[in-house]
């Protein structure tokens, strides 16, 4: 996952999926990734920027 490049977007979910030996999922994890921009943000409420 760390070489993946993240595509065009804010928000990226990465998931894993843990198997036993017979191929069952025993367990499954999401990590949800979100980019914020909170100066930007602010700038563009100061200019009423909706």
């Amino acid at each position: 996952m760390a070489k993946d490049e993240r595509p065009n977007g804010d928000r990226r979910v990465f998931m894993v999926s843990v198997r036993e030996e017979a191929g069952q999922v025993i367990v499954r994890v999401a990590l949800t990734l979100t980019v914020e921009y909170p100066l930007l943000a602010e700038e563009l409420r100061a200019m009423n920027f909706r």
